[in-house]
């Protein structure tokens, strides 16, 4: 087996009431964590940070920050100045719509932003993560020509997924692909294998929440399956991490979850770009 690559994609964004108050207290602490890991193991995990253009045009300097420390800088296309509201609202005529041509605005802002990256002089975001996990029918294909190679968007298993701030739009249809195997997907139908030039690596776990034994064991399972590559993509928010009553992010679960990977001699840290890339070497 070549190996099985942990790829941790965090969804870098805006706080709930609209600051970064979240974002820099528990940033530090994520960042002790992944260094406590690469001292107990020798392996440094590495993060690929999906922004925002809230971030973008905010945080700028911090992106760099974040680059210059290994990780990778990737697109999270939610929509714009969603979170400046009391609370998470998409009730505005921008919200999740499909133009006439059955594109979702939010799709096409995801190349804009990216755009956006290329002229602050970081390097060509090739990973993209969407906003509320939405996936179409023509999410890959929009995102193809805007030029990503890698997607993380897709919760694999899921029947008419909702999410509770986005009213009756459905945000993805996946029950078509219940697994979490990376593949490439059909332009026409993402849900299936085709020939796009993207790879979609799906959902595997939540490194926010959940019990870490049972990560643990899914990881266990996935080595034993040995496919000659393969991707575990976790995914993560900082207010998972806040204890805000409802989260059960966990720094300590999460720390235990990685160690564990990292003491795996078939397991490597990876970022979604250099997973993309030994998924190709491997024929995918």
């Amino acid at each position: 087996m070549a190996g099985l690559h942990v790829v941790l994609v965090c969804h870098t964004e805006l706080d709930f009431d609209g600051s970064w108050a979240l974002y820099d207290r528990l940033q530090p602490r994520m960042e002790e964590s992944l260094d406590r890991v690469a001292q107990a193991t020798g392996r440094r995990p590495k993060v690929t940070h999906c922004l925002t253009g809230d971030f973008l045009f905010e945080r700028l300097e911090e992106a760099f920050r974040l680059l210059e420390a290994g990780h990778e800088i990737g697109i999270h296309s939610h929509l714009p100045g969603a979170q400046r509201r009391p609370q998470h609202s998409y009730a505005g005529h921008y919200a999740y719509r499909l133009d006439r041509q059955g594109i979702l605005h939010q799709d096409r802002m995801a190349g804009a932003l990216r755009e956006v990256a290329i002229a602050a002089g970081l390097p060509a975001p090739q990973t993209h993560v969407s906003g509320m996990f939405t996936f179409q029918s023509t999410t890959i294909a929009v995102l193809e020509r805007a030029g990503f190679c890698v997607d993380c968007s897709l919760l694999p298993g899921v029947d008419k997924n909702r999410h509770p701030a986005c009213g009756d739009f459905v945000l993805a249809d996946n029950v078509r692909r219940p697994d979490p195997y990376a593949y490439r997907p059909d332009r026409d139908d993402p849900w299936t294998e085709g020939n796009a030039s993207m790879i979609e690596l799906p959902v595997s776990a939540n490194l926010g929440g959940g019990d870490v034994a049972e990560q643990i064991a899914s990881l266990r399972r996935r080595l034993e399956e040995g496919r000659a590559v393969d991707v575990f993509q976790s995914f993560w928010h900082h207010f998972e991490f806040a204890d805000l009553g409802w989260t059960r992010g966990s720094f300590a679960d999460a720390e235990s979850f990685l160690a564990h990977c990292g003491r795996e001699p078939l397991v490597q840290f990876s970022t979604a770009a250099e997973a993309r890339a030994a998924l190709e070497r491997h024929g995918l």
